[in-house]
C-alpha cells in the first residue's frame, strides 16, 4: 500500500469515528424543534434524527422525535420549494427524495440539471489541477536537464495532451449541461 492510499484510509477512518452530529454539550442543550427545522432546511432525510439519537445515547440523552418531527416538516417546506432544487444542485449536494410525491419529480428534474453543471465543472477543476500537477513536474525534469529524463518527459507531455483534449470535452459537457439547466430554468418560468 502506498502512502496516499494509506493517508486516504486513514482519513476515512478518522471520518467515520468523528461523524457525531451532536457532542455532550448540545444533547444536553438543544432545542429539537429548532434542530428539526434546521436539518428539515437542509434537505436532510428522516432518518438523520436516528444519527442525533445516537450521539446523544452516548450521554444517556433521547431526542424529543416529535419535537424534531415538527420542526423538521416546518423546514421541509422552505426547502422543498422548487426553486431550491436548482441551489442544491449546483452546490453539488445530494437530494435525499424528502419533498412531497407532487413535486417531487420536478424536484428531482431541476435537481439533475443543475448537478450536471456542478459535475461538469468539477470533472474541469479535477482535469486543471492534474495538468497543472504533471507541468510542474515537467519543469521540475526540465531544470534538471539530464538526458537520462527524456522517456518521462515524452511520457508527461503526451499525458498532457491527452488530458487537453479531455478538457476540451468536458467544456463540451459543461456547455451541454448549461443548455439543459437553462431549460429547466424556463420550464419552472413557465410553470412546468
Amino acid at each position: 500500500m502506498n502512502i496516499r492510499n494509506l493517508t486516504a484510509l486513514l482519513c476515512m477512518v478518522l471520518l467515520a469515528n468523528g461523524c457525531a452530529t451532536l457532542d455532550e454539550g448540545e444533547c444536553r442543550t438543544v432545542d429539537w424543534y429548532d434542530l428539526g427545522i434546521r436539518d428539515g432546511s437542509a434537505g436532510w432525510a428522516a432518518s438523520r434524527v436516528e444519527e442525533h439519537a445516537k450521539a446523544c445515547a452516548d450521554f444517556g440523552i433521547r431526542p424529543d422525535r416529535a419535537r424534531y418531527e415538527d420542526g423538521r416538516r416546518v423546514g421541509l417546506v422552505d426547502y422543498c420549494r422548487l426553486e431550491n432544487a436548482f441551489d442544491v444542485g449546483l452546490a453539488g449536494k445530494t437530494y435525499h427524495g424528502v419533498c412531497p410525491p407532487k413535486i417531487d419529480r420536478q424536484f428531482r428534474r431541476y435537481h439533475a440539471a443543475a448537478y450536471g453543471v456542478y459535475e461538469a465543472n468539477k470533472k474541469i477543476d479535477d482535469i486543471d489541477q492534474r495538468i497543472s500537477q504533471l507541468e510542474q513536474r515537467l519543469d521540475k525534469i526540465r531544470r534538471k536537464d539530464d538526458p537520462k529524463h527524456e522517456d518521462e518527459r515524452r511520457d508527461i507531455r503526451s499525458d498532457l495532451r491527452k488530458l487537453d483534449r479531455d478538457r476540451n470535452d468536458a467544456r463540451d459537457d459543461l456547455r451541454r449541461a448549461e443548455r439543459d439547466l437553462d431549460r429547466a430554468r424556463d420550464d419552472f418560468a413557465a410553470g412546468r
